[in-house]
């Protein structure tokens, strides 16, 4: 029995097929790191500093983080260092004890010349939690573009012979880290924070620091979606080097 070969004109050769397959890991690769790219960052703690300089005799410090929660959102909390003035321990002789607070500035710059401001498009979160004392809180919060604003509720109390109006003593960020503040913002879009300032106070005390925020850690996980393509292409461009056929007379 004769077996008879019948040949495909529309179907790949050999040499087209390995030319095929050559592509098609390379292809797999990049569509895979694209996707892992693609894909939302967790969110990233970007920067964690103290207050710096105080006011009208404060003492002690309070901390800040900023976590980069999504593209243009970020997280703020805000909580009082174990330190300064009080009642039972005052290291500073002739200050007075160290104060909660109930308000705080944040300034954002998309350079750490401090030139360009990025404003504040939104306000998704700002509340305290519950210690030391204090209830959980929602706080109020405005815009003015430059500056984002937070603040404690407010109450009347009778002092020196007459009413005054103050932030509300059990919905304040405690002095010493018993709470903290949560805040939640959206910024321009496609900006970058490069800088941070930052400024606490309540009627007679004051807090005040800045840090420079590193850079958002998208780029890092582009180029780790892409690494593994570069690696592929790499053995491969070795691979050719290695399997170059020399033969002048060959006829490939």
């Amino acid at each position: 029995m004769n077996t008879r070969v019948v040949e495909c004109a529309r179907c790949p050769t050999r040499k087209e097929g390995t030319r095929l397959k050559k592509w098609l890991l390379p292809a797999a690769v990049l569509a895979a790191g694209l996707m892992m790219s693609a894909a939302p960052a967790s969110a990233q703690t970007k920067v964690d500093f103290d207050t710096t300089q105080t006011g009208n005799g404060a003492t002690g410090s309070y901390h800040v983080r900023l976590t980069e929660l999504a593209a243009d959102t970020w997280g703020i909390q805000v909580w009082g260092n174990p330190d300064g003035n009080t009642e039972m321990n005052t290291p500073i002789a002739g200050m007075p004890d160290k104060h909660d607070i109930g308000r705080l500035t944040f300034t954002f710059f998309s350079g750490s010349d401090r030139s360009n401001v990025v404003w504040v498009d939104d306000v998704l979160q700002s509340e305290i939690t519950a210690g030391g004392g204090m209830l959980a809180t929602e706080w109020s919060d405005w815009s003015a573009g430059e500056n984002v604003w937070f603040e404690a509720p407010k109450t009347k109390v009778f002092e020196n012979g007459r009413w005054v109006t103050v932030h509300d003593p059990n919905a304040e960020v405690d002095a010493f880290g018993a709470n903290k503040f949560l805040g939640t913002v959206k910024v321009e879009p496609n900006r970058g924070i490069g800088w941070v300032d930052v400024a606490f106070n309540n009627r007679s005390q004051s807090f005040t620091g800045s840090s420079a925020v590193p850079e958002p850690g998208s780029m890092l996980l582009l180029g780790s979606g892409l690494a593994p393509l570069g690696l592929v292409l790499r053995r491969r461009s070795r691979r050719g080097v290695r399997g170059e056929n020399t033969d002048p007379n060959s006829s490939v």
